[in-house]
């Protein structure tokens, strides 16, 4: 499955894709066991993308004016501080590290952007 960040956000932006829709599809394939996506993601956060993408549906049929990337689905590497969590990097050294206190300044601009993350 290969997608163009581009057209996911345009047909999201243009009502052909609902971002609900969008996630679920990129939730699944992660999910899915006989895919990648155990041995490509340390976590998933089912519910809190879920809540976005249902947060983005609602804003489009409101007429909100929203980021260009609302609601496309972004996996993020752990080596970024994503507030709340603890920045593992891959090491199992760091897996009692405290978690971020704020987001790094790429995830920060990523959500503004839009992103579910």
């Amino acid at each position: 499955m290969t997608y163009l960040i581009e057209n996911i956000a345009r047909h999201i932006a243009d009502g052909s894709l609902s971002a609900s829709d969008h996630i679920e599809t990129c939730l699944a394939a992660i999910d899915d066991k006989n895919g990648q996506g155990q041995n490509t993601f340390i976590e998933t956060y089912h519910d809190r993308a879920r809540a976005e993408a249902d947060a983005v549906d609602t804003a489009r049929k409101n007429g909100w004016i929203l980021p260009p990337f609302a609601g496309v689905s972004l996996s993020i590497k752990d080596l970024f501080d994503v507030a709340g969590e603890v920045t593992k990097a891959g090491s199992i050294l760091l897996a009692d590290s405290p978690p971020a206190n704020a987001d790094a300044t790429i995830i920060a601009r990523l959500r503004q952007a839009g992103f579910i993350l």
